[in-house]
């Protein structure tokens, strides 16, 4: 809408409180019709008549319908008739319509003295049995079939059909162009199914992003809930190392085929638990076998130093002593020490040299 519409809703406004005088409580004009035609004939030239008629027709093309206004037009075309043959309206139409318009609105009096201004204009016998030139219809069937479409198009935009409300209001203006408010409806409606299309699209994409949002989900959860199932069936651990192994490695390959999910954490938690704990006895075990590793190095040593005393006894002639020593080597070493045979061959012979010199 441009800058200029609210000044032009005024002036209009200002027309039809000039032409139509001041209303009651209800909306309703106070001023007799037969008055407000003689005064519009007396206070206003033809000039400023077409002004005003100009501007009553635009509003009533561009706005929402107002009875006032088209009650102004066709006292404004009552007083200066010229008017209305210029813009090609029927007084005719136009005064049937608004005449049935007032007495939907309780203004049956109103109506009454607004059809017997109209048929002192016309002449009551052109304005009862006038016949359309185009097809031969007299102005009762015309207005009866207009009727019926208007009804139908009511109808069917009811129903929320407007392209069917469309085709009847266009069966319309085929019979009466001069309709300028039916072609208003013919674009309002246009209007109206095109923000309807958009809406449905809008609505259509909105389904579509709520069915992939649902799509995603259900596939989060039976991704979540085949996980779950495959860490439930992950062996339980021993008590022995080799049944942490297991469990660990069961653990570690879960972890490697599915990067993130929700329950990810326990099986995070799991997995360290189980590899303290298998490093926790891994430890003691090694720490167990340098002890023995120890205890088997400090014998050999010992070993290792009693052949030595003993051998060193035995070249002295001292073989009973170094007999002892040589015996206290093999009880302090295993079987693998290289110098077993040895020492055990040495034992042996100073056991029999000491036989034959007993």
């Amino acid at each position: 809408m441009s800058a200029q519409a609210p000044e032009s809703n005024v002036f209009v406004d200002d027309i039809v409180t000039a032409l139509t005088g001041p209303v009651d409580a209800t909306g309703y004009a106070t001023t007799a019709l037969k008055d407000q035609m003689r005064r519009a004939a007396a206070e206003f030239d033809q000039r400023t008549a077409e002004a005003f008629a100009r501007a009553l027709l635009e509003s009533l093309c561009a706005e929402q319908f107002d009875v006032r206004r088209l009650e102004a037009l066709l006292i404004l075309g009552l007083a200066h008739p010229t008017i209305l043959d210029h813009h090609r309206i029927s007084l005719r139409t136009e005064g049937r319509r608004l005449a049935l318009l007032l007495e939907s609105q309780g203004q049956t009096e109103r109506a009454r003295c607004l059809k017997e201004v109209i048929e002192q204009q016309l002449g009551s016998d052109d304005y009862i049995e006038e016949v359309d030139e185009a097809d031969g219809r007299t102005a009762d069937e015309l207005e009866e079939e207009i009727a019926t479409y208007l009804e139908r198009a009511d109808k069917a935009a009811a129903k929320g059909n407007n392209t069917e409300a469309i085709r009847w209001l266009q069966e319309i203006v085929a019979l009466d162009r001069n309709r300028r408010d039916v072609a208003r409806m013919i674009r309002d409606l246009r209007w109206s199914e095109k923000e309807r299309k958009a809406k449905n699209s809008q609505r259509l994409k909105y389904a579509g992003v709520i069915l992939l949002l649902g799509a995603v989900v259900a596939g989060v959860f039976a991704r979540e809930s085949y996980i779950d199932m495959a860490y439930r069936d992950v062996p339980k651990s021993g008590p022995d190392l080799a049944g942490l192994h297991l469990r660990l490695d069961a653990v570690d390959a879960l972890l490697d085929s599915h990067y993130v999910w929700f329950g990810m954490g326990t099986a995070l938690r799991e997995q360290g638990r189980l590899r303290r704990e298998i490093e926790k006895i891994e430890a003691e075990a090694a720490e167990r076998a340098s002890a023995v590793a120890l205890e088997q190095a400090r014998k050999i040593e010992n070993a290792e130093a009693a052949r030595s005393r003993g051998m060193l006894l035995a070249q002295k002639g001292q073989f009973e002593e170094a007999l002892a020593d040589l015996r206290q080597a093999l009880e302090l070493s295993d079987a693998k020490w290289s110098e077993r045979d040895q020492v055990t061959a040495n034992v042996a012979a100073i056991e029999s040299w000491l036989k034959k010199s007993r």
